[in-house]
C-alpha cells in the first residue's frame, strides 16, 4: 500500500492516468483497502461510520450502487 500513497496521476497519451493503468494491471489488491461495502440507499450510515458514529471498526467505506 505505501506505493499507491506516493502515486501521481497524470494523463498517459492515451487519457487513461496511470492510476487506471495500476488498477486495469490488478498488481494491488485494492479489495483489501476496504472495510466495509454500503448500499447506496445506506450513504448517511458509511458516511456516520467513517466519522466513527455507525457501525463499529470502519476504516474506509466503500458505496456499492448495485447492494
Amino acid at each position: 500500500m505505501a506505493n499507491l500513497r506516493r502515486l501521481r496521476v497524470p494523463l498517459c497519451s492515451e487519457g487513461i492516468s496511470e492510476l487506471d493503468q495500476l488498477l486495469l494491471q490488478q498488481r494491488f489488491p485494492l479489495e483489501k483497502v476496504t472495510t466495509h461495502r454500503f448500499a447506496l440507499k445506506d450513504v448517511d450510515l458509511a458516511i456516520k461510520s467513517v466519522g466513527g458514529q455507525g457501525v463499529p471498526d470502519v476504516i474506509h467505506a466503500s458505496l456499492m450502487p448495485w447492494l
